[in-house]
């Protein structure tokens, strides 16, 4: 048993293991000295303060003041050594503040605030001339030029080896990881309709949900600059990325399953049924709690729900009342569910036609099937530029489907094309290492892909909505068809696994991440944490030990059984009837929602 098991975790988790630690001790860690971080909320001020949310994602909270007498302090319960102080601030970027800082009976120093390029939070440091222990410190602003003067939180850096900080990072990572091994072992792959069992789909999902993990996560730490880390910097600034790259991923896998059952009777009724019996009971179930545990996540919400709140959930209609959107949560992601169903209700409309039927693509030659799946992505271009030109001003707009169609369109395109199979290259032997780096090549090519959008200059010949979108998308379908063909020829099994967990439990992670997110920053908050990249990777780390097994209870007990029933009943005529109803309901009342918002 033992040389059975030891071998396929060195070769199937090793390297996720190797590759997560890694990256952490890299972007988080920063042993050079103990750091401390004092919070707005333990604070003590004088004169006069309000109070005022810095983020969208949480409820951490800044105070601001134009009381020339007001004064912010803090008294430590034993001395701090401390060389270097920082100002978690917000900037105006117009006028200047000047701020004076007393370290107990020391002379004052003081600090000069300019405006800044943009307005949003800045952190400035102010170094001491050499380390002093500190007792009481306090701030007070002695000229107010900005319209007011914001404070987010005080950042103390002192000499000595930060031990705790340090321990509970490697506590924390390893949590992490046993926790993404552990649940590896409790899901259960959703093989697609089409009986492909794809692993690089599911290993897609994973990054992408990590991905918007990444991005949403960073509201949580007042966006830290990872100036160590560009590459990193900007996966966490195009994050939202991660949303576009599920669609084009469902749209890729349901084309497959159309293709794969467009002779049974019934495929499109067949794929509104699954999609419904996976989707809907996690979607509820999670509502649900989110609404029970609402008291404790976000205690400044009104404890009643906007009016019209069940049953614009129930028709997937909340995206056009931001009200209710954010009346659940205090920041939902889940529009993109209303989105996805948007597509489910119009793909097979566009799939049959566009190309008039899909037995007669699956059965096309080659060329044929090159010319439907060119008119197929030109189609959603057409249609997601039509929608930004003609939208651009509606704030709903984001959420509609038409809005991403390049790729959902780009999706089912791939799909389409013929796909020369290489399994016959797989009975030759290659060393495990090749393997390796050839798994995680197609990876490395999806987040490049997202860490470089955006990255060239905003023009009107180079337009990050633009060309720069074609390019994205264009390398997103690149690595997915360079994982199929990895996958036919055996390169893609040693890579991901930790990913792929990841990937399975993606639509529940991506469902309760902001949640997770919201109670881990307001009940396990830890002063050893100081700087924004460290409490970035702190809170990163916690929201996914509460995210995950979750998770997995949720797949076993909620989406399985789900999956359970569209095998039970697809062949019931009731059940379909149903499903087309409800679809016909859903898709009647959505446009009935948006017209009534166009023409108020």
């Amino acid at each position: 048993m033992a040389r059975i098991w030891w071998p396929s975790i060195t070769k199937s988790y090793l390297p996720g293991f190797l590759i997560f630690w890694i990256a952490i001790t890299v972007l988080f860690l920063e042993t050079s000295g103990n750091r401390i971080r004092i919070a707005d909320e333990i604070l003590q001020k004088t004169g006069t303060w309000d109070f005022i949310d810095l983020t969208p994602y949480s409820e951490s909270r800044a105070s601001f003041t134009r009381d020339p007498k007001a004064e912010i302090s803090y008294h430590f319960a034993s001395a701090q050594p401390v060389r270097l102080i920082t100002l978690g601030l917000g900037n105006y970027a117009a006028g200047t503040n000047r701020i004076e800082i007393l370290l107990d009976d020391q002379p004052p120093l003081t600090v000069v605030q300019p405006p800044a390029k943009v307005v949003g939070p800045e952190s400035i440091q102010v170094p001491l001339p050499s380390e002093t222990t500190v007792s009481l410190l306090r701030i007070r602003p002695i000229e107010i030029g900005q319209y007011s003067f914001i404070v987010d939180h005080i950042d103390l850096k002192g000499a000595g080896f930060p031990f705790k900080r340090v321990a509970l990072v490697l506590a924390l990572v390893s949590a992490v990881v046993s926790v993404f091994a552990i649940a590896g072992r409790f899901v259960r792959a959703m093989t697609p309709s089409s009986g492909q069992a794809l692993l690089f789909i599911d290993v897609t999902r994973g990054i992408a949900v990590l991905l918007v993990v990444l991005h949403h996560m960073a509201g949580y730490s007042q966006l830290p600059a990872f100036a160590h880390v560009p590459l990193f910097k900007r996966l966490v600034a195009n994050g939202h990325l991660g949303v576009e790259i599920f669609y084009f991923i469902s749209a890729y896998t349901l084309t497959l399953s159309l293709l794969a059952g467009s002779s049974k009777a019934n495929p499109v009724t067949e794929f509104w049924l699954r999609r419904l019996t996976r989707i809907m009971p996690v979607f509820v179930t999670v509502v649900v709690l989110v609404l029970a545990a609402r008291p404790l996540l976000y205690p400044t919400l009104a404890a009643d729900l906007p009016p019209g709140t069940w049953w614009r959930y129930a028709s997937l209609t909340y995206i056009f009342d931001q009200a209710i959107l954010n009346g659940v949560v205090q920041h939902s992601v889940w529009w993109s569910i209303s989105t996805e169903f948007q597509f489910y209700a119009l793909m097979p409309v566009f799939f049959f036609g566009a190309v008039l039927s899909v037995r007669r693509l699956r059965d096309a030659p080659g060329y044929l099937r090159f010319i439907g799946a060119a008119t197929i992505a030109a189609l959603g271009i057409a249609v997601s530029r039509l929608t930004l030109d003609q939208l651009a001003e509606v704030g709903w707009s984001q959420y509609l489907v038409f809005k991403h169609f390049d790729v959902f369109m780009a999706g089912m395109a791939l799909a389409v094309l013929p796909m020369r199979n290489l399994s016959s290259l797989a009975i030759r032997p290659y060393p495990w290492a090749v393997k390796l780096c050839a798994g995680y090549g197609w990876m490395a090519i999806m987040v490049l892909a997202v860490a470089y959008y955006g990255i060239y200059p905003v023009t009107e010949a180079v337009s990050v909505s633009g060309i720069q979108r074609l390019v994205f998308i264009a390398l997103l379908g690149l690595s997915i068809a360079t994982a199929r063909w990895l996958e036919q020829i055996g390169f893609g099994g040693e890579a991901g696994r930790l990913l792929r967990t990841a990937g399975i439990l993606s639509f529940i992670i991506y469902l309760l991440h902001v949640p997770a997110m919201q109670l881990s920053q307001r009940y396990l908050s830890s002063g050893l944490f100081a700087s924004s990249e460290q409490v970035y990777g702190y809170f990163l780390l916690t929201s996914l030990l509460i995210c995950v097994p979750l998770a997995v209870l949720l797949h076993r007990f909620i989406e399985v059984p789900g999956l359970a029933l569209s095998r039970r009943f697809k062949d019931s005529a009731v059940v379909l009837g149903g499903v087309q109803l409800y679809l016909i309901v859903i898709a009647f009342l959505f446009f009935m929602s948006a017209a009534d918002r166009a023409n108020p």
